[in-house]
């Protein structure tokens, strides 16, 4: 070492090296770009080649399914939203708060469940430490060779109130409606279902230690493909913290929490209108040549740019709309 030129000795210095090494780091690390490969992995690689589901997962997501229900018979708009592109409920029963929202999203229905479904991302790492900072979050995918992911995730909440820590059991399903001859209409329905750990017929995650107050979460991502590239996103979402004397602020902060996905996604996605405008006109153009039944989600997509675009002039989806409300394929 001594032998070598003075400038030599100094970037040889493990200090040197350390920060050259951060400084490649720098460089060629991009988690944008590794988020996006993993998630378009996901949609064009996994998807395709999943394993079945098995009776475990199918049953599970047939449980959850009944949350359709629970939206029907209790929800309640949540207030201040009316106007708001979004639709937003929330409500609280025998210890549980629930959620719900629909948004419409300017992406193809694939891509967005890899959107909710592949969580092992930078981003949600991120999003995760600045809420909660060092508190736990670990992933199982692919549990046994089947579609099963197993989440574990430590929630901050507000003081007085102990911090919760979710365990949960995801998995997903896609079904292709098949409801016209051409491919704009074989829909895309995919789904994801939320049950607490426990349900998981087989072994979980160790034990972890750190006094948490043990939360449950059950839930359903609903996605309808309204065209190639756009879809309609319904999620409802039940949380039992476990504690009947929750304060009022912790349980009002959860709620704004799992709502805030709804306008996450929204924005994440959002295009140009006059282009997803462009594209419902092709499928409505479609459905009327097949003569096919409009489903509810794609009605209020087309009903919602119908008012985005109402007294703007020019031609719209408005009157395609009307012309199959008048054709009977409403």
């Amino acid at each position: 070492m001594d032998s070598l030129p003075s400038h030599l000795q100094v970037a040889l210095r493990p200090s040197s090296i350390k920060l050259l090494v951060e400084d490649i780091g720098k460089h060629f690390h991009r988690p944008d770009v590794i988020d996006r490969t993993r998630k378009t992995h996901f949609a064009e690689k996994l998807m395709p080649n999943a394993p079945p589901l098995t009776l475990d997962e199918e049953a599970m997501l047939d449980r959850v399914g009944t949350l359709r229900d629970s939206l029907r018979d209790k929800g309640e708009r949540v207030k201040g939203t009316l106007k708001e592109e979004i639709d937003k409920y929330s409500w609280s029963e025998a210890g549980h708060h629930w959620g719900a929202f629909g948004v419409t999203v300017d992406k193809s229905a694939k891509e967005v469940l890899a959107e909710l479904f592949v969580l092992d991302t930078y981003e949600r790492s991120k999003i995760h430490k600045e809420l909660n900072g060092t508190l736990p979050r670990f992933i199982r995918k692919d549990v046994d060779g089947t579609r099963s992911m197993l989440y574990r995730a430590a929630k901050s909440l507000p003081k007085p109130a102990r911090n919760r820590l979710f365990e949960t059991w995801m998995t997903w399903k896609e079904i292709k409606s098949g409801r016209g001859t051409t491919h704009i209409l074989d829909a895309i329905l995919p789904s994801v279902g939320i049950v607490p750990l426990d349900q998981y017929p087989r072994e979980g995650f160790d034990k972890i230690q750190g006094g948490y107050v043990h939360a449950l979460a059950t839930g359903l991502y609903m996605v309808t493909e309204v065209s190639q590239n756009i879809c309609r996103v319904n999620r409802i979402l039940s949380v039992d913290l476990r504690t009947a004397g929750l304060p009022d602020f912790a349980m009002d902060y959860l709620s704004r929490t799992q709502l805030k996905e709804a306008n996450r996604l929204q924005e994440r996605f959002r295009r140009n209108r006059n282009e997803v405008d462009a594209e419902v006109r092709e499928v409505l153009v479609a459905r009327m040549k097949e003569g096919c039944r409009l489903g509810e989600d794609q009605l209020k997509v087309f009903r919602e740019l119908e008012e985005f675009f109402g007294g703007k002039g020019g031609e719209t989806s408005a009157s395609l709309v009307s012309l199959l409300e008048k054709d009977g394929t409403k």
